[in-house]
């Protein structure tokens, strides 16, 4: 019996340096995934322990632990495997690195269409594919060559966002929502020459003139859940957190959607990307101290 409670402790204690070693791995191949020759062989070690750690429920239990860890790819390495015995625990964290978009959030799509019987795509999608990456490449380059640039959805309705001013000018990205491409645009290029002409961001929170010339606009911040649907600016900032701004505009009477004179078509016609009228919450406060500070110059 005492040699039996021995070889379990062993047994227990080879585990747990097999789950350290797991990660260890996991996380420099994380660091290493843009040089196949250096982080394939460590996928090698990886699967050959998991093939070990797998074994026992103590083994399966650490790598059900390791989807809550800091770093994305072992939350990654851990829901790939996860995801062979417990779909359950493992689509919730493949969703989440999903929605922090660049290399980790692919792999990640990748591993829930194959799941769910959503890969290969159909000849329609890899089309469809292919020009998005396009596009994508095209916002890259005039990022790269003016500093920002904004993206139309044809959305109903439809909204307009800009991509780059995280990078240009430590600002948050600013969504107009509701209003034909070129007249967001319009209201977009505004924005950005009051922020690069005053040397001040849009504060989160406050009811500014000077956009929409003789209408006030309400400057609120966008939902983190909401992010996503910021695509483009997601995917330059390859899974860096940032943060969004909506310039609401009002109606002819300027009434904004939350108040009480709104009518409910004009409700209807600008989404808002935010809970309530976005004002008055600890968020929103912290969000307009931490905007009240100087931006930084574009190089």
């Amino acid at each position: 019996m005492v040699r039996a409670a021995a070889a379990r402790r062993n047994e227990v204690h080879d585990v747990i340096s097999m789950l350290a070693e797991y990660r260890r791995l996991s996380e420099q191949r994380g660091k290493l995934k843009l040089s196949p020759s250096r982080s394939n062989p460590l996928m090698v070690k990886i699967q050959a322990l998991f093939q070990e750690i797998r074994l026992t429920s103590e083994g399966r239990a650490g790598i059900v632990a390791l989807l809550d860890d800091p770093d994305v790819p072992v939350r990654l390495m851990a829901a790939s495997h996860v995801l062979k015995w417990d779909p359950e625990k493992a689509i919730p964290a493949l969703e989440g690195i999903d929605a922090l978009r660049g290399d980790d959030g692919f792999n990640a799509n990748m591993l829930l269409k194959i799941h769910r019987g959503q890969w290969p795509p159909s000849h329609a999608e890899v089309h469809r594919n292919m020009e998005l990456h396009a596009y994508s490449l095209s916002i890259r380059a005039k990022v790269d060559e003016f500093g920002w640039t904004a993206v139309a959805v044809d959305d109903k309705p439809p909204f307009c966002y800009t991509v780059g001013l995280w990078r240009l000018l430590d600002h948050p990205e600013i969504l107009v929502a509701g209003l034909p491409d070129e007249t967001a645009k319009w209201i977009l290029d505004r924005a950005v020459a009051m922020i690069k002409g005053t040397g001040r961001p849009l504060l989160a929170g406050t009811t500014i003139g000077g956009v929409m010339d003789d209408f006030p606009v309400a400057i609120r911040t966008i939902d983190a859940p909401r992010l996503s649907d910021l695509g483009f600016a997601a995917d330059l900032y390859g899974g860096v957190v940032y943060t969004a701004l909506q310039i609401v505009w009002p109606d002819r009477a300027k009434q904004f959607p939350w108040d009480p004179g709104a009518s409910a078509d004009f409700r209807r016609v600008q989404p808002l990307f935010f809970s309530g009228d976005g004002v008055g919450s600890e968020r929103h406060r912290q969000s307009a101290v931490k905007s009240s500070t100087s931006l930084r110059k574009p190089d």
